[in-house]
């Protein structure tokens, strides 16, 4: 850490945004010592329950009304609500010269701060890449990868600071961000919709009394732990990576016949099953075009019968 950064992560904090990240970081802050001057969220209540739980000074749904004194601001809002954010602390009358304002968006960089940033102000994006369904815990950011791009300063301050969190920063560009956050996206949320689907197929079976996470948690679980030990093509099983084009065709008439929605979904997901199977060394060219064959004419209505 660098002098200067020593000094600055010793002064107030003020957290705008009073949902689970920044109820989780607030928490956590507030844990390791150091004092949370303001809680600003548009919803009084919850600005509230949090200010109580870190002993802030003030508490506001006046963004107007951060601390006079240089501080660390988070903004821990929705995506879609932190350009209005942005926009908004560019008008409040102070000195922004010693503050840092960071964000917690995985998407967006931290440029949308660049009004702040021409007025002094170090700006970062500080991303926890970690799923926080309940922010009153703030043991659940121990451990937890964050993303971390910005000015020199900001970063040093924000990688210090997930430090002291017992967080693990990791340093990423503007530029990669979008991507960093599709893999987040993919890894996080697409497989709860995986789990949604697969609820569906075991509603659609009669499987009334077991849900996908009870009857399939611990074999995605033990996936996941071959994928971070062996890499995607190693850990891949399964018909696909067999060329076992009798059950793709098995999967797909049960499809067709009672979730016909599901379609276009085993599609997408098998042809890249097919080409992660292939880089792999797992199946041949002529393996896999025969599968995408199947896979695809699954898609025609006229071809339906003939699986």
């Amino acid at each position: 850490m660098s002098e200067a950064a020593t000094g600055i992560i010793k002064r107030p904090y003020a957290i705008i945004g009073a949902g689970n990240v920044g109820n989780a970081l607030g928490r956590a802050i507030h844990i390791a010592g150091f004092r949370i001057a303001a809680v600003i969220n548009k919803s009084h209540p919850d600005a509230v329950d949090l200010a109580k739980a870190v002993s802030a000074d003030i508490v506001s749904t006046d963004i107007r009304s951060l601390p006079k004194e240089p501080c660390t601001i988070i903004c821990a809002v929705p995506d879609n609500a932190l350009v209005e954010v942005a926009d908004a602390l560019s008008t409040v009358p102070r000195e922004w010269s010693g503050c840092i304002v960071m964000h917690t968006s995985g998407a967006r960089a931290s440029s949308v701060f660049q009004n702040l940033r021409k007025r002094g102000a170090g700006c970062a994006s500080f991303h926890p890449l970690k799923s926080i369904p309940d922010g009153r815990e703030a043991a659940v950011l121990a451990d937890a990868i964050v993303a971390i791009e910005g000015d020199t300063i900001a970063v040093d301050v924000a990688t210090s600071l997930a430090r002291l969190l017992h967080m693990r920063p990791i340093a990423i560009s503007e530029a990669s961000k979008p991507a960093y956050h599709l893999g987040a996206s993919i890894a996080s949320n697409f497989v709860v919709t995986l789990f949604g689907m697969i609820n569906e197929v075991l509603a659609a079976a009669g499987f009334s009394d077991l849900s996908a996470g009870e009857l399939y948690g611990m074999l995605s679980q033990k996936t996941i732990d071959n994928i971070a030990a062996l890499g995607p093509g190693a850990a891949l099983t399964g018909p696909i990576s067999r060329g076992d084009t009798e059950t793709v065709k098995i999967h797909l008439q049960y499809l067709r016949a009672n979730l016909p929605h599901l379609l276009p979904v085993y599609a997408s997901l098998s042809t890249e099953t097919v080409r992660t199977a292939v880089k792999a060394g797992k199946i041949d060219s002529d393996q896999a075009r025969t599968v995408l064959d199947i896979v695809h004419n699954a898609l025609l209505p006229s071809l339906g019968t003939d699986l």
